[in-house]
């Protein structure tokens, strides 16, 4: 399996074990999610951006707003 797209913890964990040799949009990794990548010696590549645009551009009216206003995760 190549380059695979996965945003939240359990999908980046689910894309190390299937075998993904590379896992995008992996800005909020967790230790877990870097501990079953590197067992399965494959590489992170993560969205950054994703993390500015959130903060930056989230409006109240979004349904994940309150989540990532108080820092809840997914």
């Amino acid at each position: 399996m190549g380059q695979v797209n996965a945003k939240g913890t359990k999908a980046m964990i689910y894309a190390a074990r299937a075998g993904a040799k590379m896992i995008c949009y992996a800005a909020d990794a967790t230790d877990e999610v870097i501990d079953e990548v590197l067992n399965a010696g494959a590489i992170l590549c993560p969205e950054l951006t994703i993390i500015y645009t959130f903060t930056c551009f989230t409006q109240p009216t979004d349904p994940y707003y309150d989540r990532i206003a108080y820092g809840q995760g997914e």
